[in-house]
């Protein structure tokens, strides 16, 4: 990084002041403070009172799915369906092998069929077995997201949705299950995580749940097929896919050494160690982004301190800066976020991608400042770009370029201070930042930025 004099070393923990800010805006809410609006995806429970560990485990599951399948599907569809699999699973003791069969057959338990054909499709030749998973009926239909009850109502009071990479996802999913059925954590999620946060005082807690939230839903699925309505390993001519079977059995074997050896499993430094830029670590994106909802996300923060306590979130909260990666790419694929961001490490690597170069920037500036309190964010933070550059950076011709406040040019123009245009800043304190509105979609409340807001810390 071409940062030889102090004044480069603060324009971009300016930068990272701001992202800090966006993603404070992002959750702001999540407290013991009377929350109006949620900045956050909603999760749709097909049981409005369920338990907070049926909701936890809910979540797990919707993001397993959430590769390049659109968060609506996610978040509203598949979450509604995953909550009554998880009922069954937890509340109902049913068998995993009933509610997810590899032998996709027709029964009153299982969550996964073919999709019925539409009458207006034509069969032809080329016509394919469609699959996906399938809600229940039950006695109520109402949903808190307005399609999905259209949908429910509308399909005999079931409905079907499915991730991109179902085939995959369903093994995983199933995986998941599997592993909690065992008499160490007999079907309890809670009992997962408490199992995984340890208590080892000499062991960083996040990263035991990171990493073991990781193996759970994660760690080497494979690629799979529903050939004559059930699941097979796709095979290839230079690697062999193992059997559900002996997946569940390595999964287990991983496990057990990380219980009796920890952060110092074999297996958990070969793949998943901090420091080792090009493991499975910077390719988890959905676990950390799970991880950090469980953190920052109200409803499932409510529930975490409920069950463990609010010195454990408080602990948890104070190692994310160390632990938790950047789950996001999309500032990374745009040109116009990126020129101006301007982020390049002094050790860069031709082979570094974006999200390893900001652990890398974070890393020189906790050095040069003297410590990570005094950088303004830390890397998973840079997420909420995935809510600015669309906004922002994608407008026709980039005619935002001339509001935004880390564009160079408006940068200079502060005398190398980031401010938000005057033209957005009414700081009115019971009214929302305009600016939010406009940048990111966020409702936030210009009083609770104060600690936050460029605008305001300038004036400090």
């Amino acid at each position: 990084m071409n940062a030889n004099h102090n004044q480069d070393i603060n324009i971009i923990n300016e930068k990272f002041k701001f992202m800090g800010f966006l993603d404070h805006a992002r959750w702001c809410g999540c407290s013991n403070e009377k929350k109006v609006v949620s900045n956050y995806y909603s999760i749709n429970m097909a049981n409005k009172n369920a338990p907070g560990e049926e909701l936890l485990l809910t979540h797990f599951l919707g993001y397993i799915t959430n590769r390049q399948t659109p968060f609506e599907r996610v978040f509203e569809q598949l979450d509604y369906i995953f909550s009554q699999i998880v009922h069954d699973f937890m509340k109902e003791e049913k068998n995993v092998e009933d509610l997810l069969p590899l032998d996709i057959i027709e029964n009153n338990l299982s969550y996964f069929s073919k999709k019925p054909r539409k009458a207006s499709k034509k069969e032809s030749e080329n016509d394919t077995d469609s699959y996906a998973f399938v809600s229940h009926e039950q006695d109520s239909q109402e949903s808190v997201i307005p399609s999905v009850t259209e949908k429910i109502k509308g399909n005999d009071s079931v409905f079907y949705a499915t991730s991109r990479f179902y085939t995959p996802d369903f093994i995983a999913i199933r995986l998941t299950l599997d592993i909690l059925s065992d008499k160490k954590y007999n079907r309890s999620f809670f009992s997962f995580v408490e199992w995984a946060l340890g208590n080892n005082p000499e062991e960083n807690k996040l990263e035991r749940l990171l990493y073991a939230l990781w193996v759970l839903g994660y760690r080497k699925v494979g690629q799979w097929i529903i050939e004559d309505n059930h699941f097979k390993p796709k095979r290839s001519e230079n690697k062999k896919q193992k059997e559900y079977a002996d997946i569940l059995i390595e999964k287990k074997a991983v496990l057990e050494d990380f219980d009796k050896n920890g952060l110092n499993s074999k297996y958990y430094k070969k793949e998943f160690i901090r420091g080792s830029r090009y493991n499975n670590r910077y390719k988890a994106k959905r676990v950390t982004c799970y991880v950090r909802d469980l953190l920052m996300y109200c409803p499932c923060v409510d529930i975490l301190k409920v069950r463990f306590g609010d010195k454990t979130h408080e602990e948890l909260i104070e190692q994310m800066a160390d632990v938790l990666e950047l789950p996001g790419d999309t500032w990374n694929n745009n040109d116009v976020l990126n020129k101006c961001l301007r982020l390049q490490s002094e050790n860069e690597n031709v082979n570094d991608t974006p999200n390893i170069i900001v652990r890398k920037v974070y890393d020189m500036l906790c050095e040069k400042l003297g410590g990570k309190e005094k950088v303004g964010c830390f890397p998973e933070q840079f997420d909420c770009t995935f809510d600015f550059a669309p906004r922002m950076c994608n407008s026709v011709a980039q005619k935002n370029c001339c509001f935004c406040p880390i564009e160079p040019k408006n940068i200079e123009k502060h005398r190398n201070h980031i401010i938000i245009n005057e033209k957005f800043c009414h700081k009115e304190e019971e009214r929302f930042c305009p600016f939010l509105l406009f940048a990111v979609g966020y409702k936030v409340e210009c009083g609770k930025m104060k600690d936050y807001c460029p605008n305001w810390l300038t004036e400090k």
